[in-house]
This record gives C-alpha cells, sequence and structure tokens, in this order.
C-alpha cells in the first residue's frame, strides 16, 4: 500500500482527514430512520439529583491529606452512579453551580459534611480499595487510595 501523503502526514492533516471522515460517517447515520429511534446514549443517564445534597470543600483536607482528592473524586463518582448525591467543591465555580442547583429547586438542603462524615456515610459504596505503593513508579504513586 501506498501512501497518499508525499511525506508523513502532520497533526493538522491528520485532525482534518479524520474530521472529514468522522462528518461523514456520522451524516451517514441520519439517512437511516432507524438512527433517530434507537436509544442509544453516549452517557449514562442518571436518576435526578437528590433534594438533600451532601457537599465536602477540598480545601478543608489538610495539608497531609491533599492526595485523597483522587480518592474523594473516585468516591464521588461512585456515589452518584445511584442517583447524584454527593457534591465535591474545588473552587468557586463549584460554589456557583450548588448555588444554581438551589436556585433551580433542584436541591433544597446543602448538608456540608467533614471528612469523618463522608466516609461514614459513603464509604460503604465503594466495592474494594486499591492501595498503590510509592516505590513502584507506574502505580500510581504517593500510595494514594483509589476506589
Amino acid at each position: 500500500m501506498t501512501n497518499p501523503f508525499k511525506t508523513k502526514p502532520n497533526r493538522r492533516q491528520f485532525i482534518e482527514t479524520s474530521a472529514i471522515i468522522m462528518a461523514g460517517i456520522y451524516l451517514d447515520g441520519f439517512s437511516d430512520s432507524s438512527y433517530m429511534k434507537s436509544d442509544f446514549r453516549a452517557a449514562m443517564k442518571s436518576a435526578p439529583v437528590s433534594k438533600q445534597l451532601f457537599a465536602f470543600r477540598f480545601d478543608q483536607l489538610p495539608s497531609e491529606q491533599q492526595e485523597l482528592e483522587l480518592t474523594l473524586t473516585c468516591l464521588q463518582g461512585l456515589v452518584n452512579r445511584r442517583r447524584p448525591e454527593f457534591y465535591l467543591v474545588q473552587d468557586e465555580y463549584d460554589l456557583m453551580w450548588l448555588d444554581w442547583l438551589r436556585e433551580r429547586g433542584d436541591v433544597r438542603e446543602v448538608v456540608w459534611v467533614n471528612l469523618d462524615q463522608v466516609w461514614n456515610k459513603f464509604l460503604s459504596v465503594a466495592g474494594c480499595m486499591f492501595i498503590t505503593d510509592p516505590a513502584i513508579p507506574t502505580s500510581g504513586g504517593n500510595g494514594r487510595v483509589h476506589l
């Protein structure tokens, strides 16, 4: 097979060619009327947000526990599969979204919890945990706990 490009394609050519191919595939799918009736979802649809939302601020973590941010984020994903009820605040934009959810009426009450309360309320949702070894560079390092 010969290379249609006289030289090795650069990133821009690759992206342009890929975009054209993907657009053709996407548009071709609309010519089939069964596509419009399918139940395809790119992401799973969750239940409505809980009226009582439990929230935790990352700035509450002491400096020696900063590595728990990844663990808490994983736990949030597991908890919110059932129904969104655990909200993590990383910055002022997360606070704005939380206010917006309250103003819209999606959430009636926000319960601010500390780290111990997070573990007591939600840790049972995690089926298992993996503790990485900081001595092995490919294991995630820093001895983080992954749910």
